[in-house]
């Protein structure tokens, strides 16, 4: 039974408390220095003297974790990581503002109205809400690296949001280094983020999520090199697919356990329809994004098996973000207006869960939001190209990645698993920040330097059951022609026609709890398999 404890109380006099959180079995709540902290707090062991010098001790704070602290009589905050490891939210409530870590709660101190049919479409699209909405337009969502400063006064709250990081904003610099000096210097940075990963993990057992490609085997790598030997790997593909055949020949030249947790269908079909996926989703969405659901089945069964011990000494270690950091937004064709490109090329590689709306008031302020939203990152200096770039690049961090990539660690929580994010390091931040262009392409230093890592191990190329990058640039031809359109409408129809557009296999099994009666209805050769999941989400919401 988890705990849903409130841990709003009566701090400096005032009742009710400004903020409303929840006891944690994992990462709880800490009550320090007039506040409560979330996981690795860095900051001050004590409460600063004012907002300015907590703000300050905020930015660019490393680690995981989210702070409300009162920094003064009528004023306090609310801080969130530049990773967004302990989502935030805020409400109003008789004209003043509570923050919780609980999205629902936040709907009842904001009355609970009618969802923001914007936002669902926003959902339905893309699988989640951009900027500082949820799908409840009364309650509002902190994102990475932000801090919320109130001031109460008898008239009510006073707000602002201030950010406090800087990530995705890139400066690409030419070292003028040979290749082999950048990568041995990226070499003694790797090296000592895995250090300090492992060191934080006080001997428990480190759980790598082994899949066939770079960012997962590069911790295992790392893992050996460093001689740390409590170390389990797990594959949650089925027995046949790619992904778990270069898992466990990895892992065997590693000299790592690689334990299986490939479901049949049918044990997926059951797991999706039982009370605690539904649980899952409503303590993991935030409102906000489409819950993880990759790995869920296989960390209940881990979980269950005990194979590794109680959840309270292992730590889940994925391979998040690794790749993310390492490279280059594409752009495709970019013509001669920044703004325009930027929202063409977000709609078109972050909105295709579902058809987009064609007309109608939404439509058209849903494109109005989106333009909102890179207008927000598009900076004022430089050629239209560079600009172009730095805003996409700093779009996918705030907007998406930290969204929809980091909203994977709510699944380890909910199994009683503690976590760590390594590749979100600030030594690799801050190298990643200085490469080239040509470095960050396609990820093309970063793919180096894993398969050079690997070699001393003779291990198995990575992701050789991806389609090559070669053959996924007719779309990029395409749409400098300007029959990009024409060239999506007739696959969608070839797609539509064979009716296999979902049924390709994921090697996870989804697919099956997707009745065929139903993709026979509604399918229109867009949708994929995530498109039904997020549907059924959102209709568990009341949309």
């Amino acid at each position: 039974m988890r705990r849903i404890v409130s841990l709003s109380q009566e701090i400096a006099g005032r009742d009710p408390a400004p903020w409303d959180l929840r006891s944690r079995d994992v990462f709880p709540w800490r009550d320090t220095f007039g506040g409560f902290v979330r996981g690795e707090w860095p900051g001050p062991v004590r409460a600063p003297e004012s907002a300015e010098a907590w703000l300050a001790a905020v930015v660019g704070a490393e680690g995981s974790f989210s702070v409300v602290a009162r920094v003064a009589e009528d004023e306090w905050i609310a801080a969130t990581d530049a990773r967004r490891s302990f989502p935030l939210f805020w409400a109003w409530r008789d004209g003043r503002v509570v923050v919780t870590d609980d999205p629902r709660r936040a709907r009842e101190i904001g009355g609970g109205g009618a969802l923001d049919p914007v936002a669902v479409e926003e959902a339905r699209c893309g699988g989640f809400v951009l900027g500082h909405r949820t799908l409840d337009p009364d309650v509002f969502a902190l994102r990475a690296g932000e801090a919320l400063r109130v001031r109460d006064d008898e008239r009510g709250s006073e707000v602002r949001v201030i950010s406090t990081a800087d990530l995705g904003r890139t400066q690409p610099v030419d070292t003028g280094a040979s290749r082999l000096d950048r990568l041995d210097v990226l070499d003694v940075r790797m090296q000592r983020m895995a250090a300090r990963t492992f060191e934080s993990l006080g001997g428990r057992r480190a759980v790598i999520p082994l899949t066939g490609g770079h960012d997962s085997r590069l911790l295992a790598i790392l893992a050996r090199r460093l001689g740390y030997e409590n170390v389990v790997c797990v594959a949650t593909r089925q027995a046949r697919h790619w992904e778990t055949t270069v898992a466990r020949e990895v892992a065997e030249r590693l000299g790592f356990p690689l334990l299986h947790f490939g479901a049949q269908p049918a044990r997926w079909v059951e797991w999706y329809r039982s009370e605690e996926r539904r649980r899952y989703c409503r303590e993991a969405d935030g409102l906000s994004s489409a819950p993880w659901l990759l790995e869920c089945l296989a960390l209940s069964d881990l979980r269950s098996s005990r194979v590794i011990g109680a959840p309270d000494r292992a730590v889940i270690l994925p391979g998040h973000f690794a790749g993310l950091v390492a490279r280059d937004v594409p752009v495709d064709g970019p013509g001669g207006d920044p703004e325009t490109d930027a929202v063409e090329n977000v709609i078109w590689r972050r909105y295709c869960l579902n058809p987009w709306p064609r007309r109608g008031g939404v439509a058209e302020e849903l494109r109005s939001r989106v333009r909102e939203s890179v207008r927000e990152f598009l900076p004022a200096d430089g050629d239209a190209d560079e600009r172009l770039r730095r805003a996409l690049q700093a779009w996918e961090w705030r907007e998406y990645s930290t969204k929809r990539v980091g909203a994977a660690v709510r699944a380890y929580e909910f199994f009683g698993f503690e976590w760590r994010l390594a590749f979100l390091d600030r030594e690799l931040r801050e190298f990643w920040s200085t490469a080239t262009r040509e470095e960050r392409h396609e990820r093309d230093l970063y793919q180096d330097y894993v398969r050079r890592a690997g070699l001393p191990w003779r291990l198995p190329l990575p992701n050789p059951g991806v389609v090559p990058v070669s053959r996924r640039r007719p779309r990029q031809w395409a749409r400098r022609f300007g029959v990009l359109g024409a060239a999506r409408w007739a696959r969608r129809w070839m797609r539509r026609w064979d009716g296999q557009g979902i049924r390709r296999g994921d090697g996870v099994g989804w697919d099956e709890v997707i009745p065929g009666s139903v993709v026979r209805r509604t399918y229109t050769g867009i949708e994929g398999v995530e498109s039904y999941l997020v549907r059924d989400w959102l209709e568990e919401v009341g949309a």
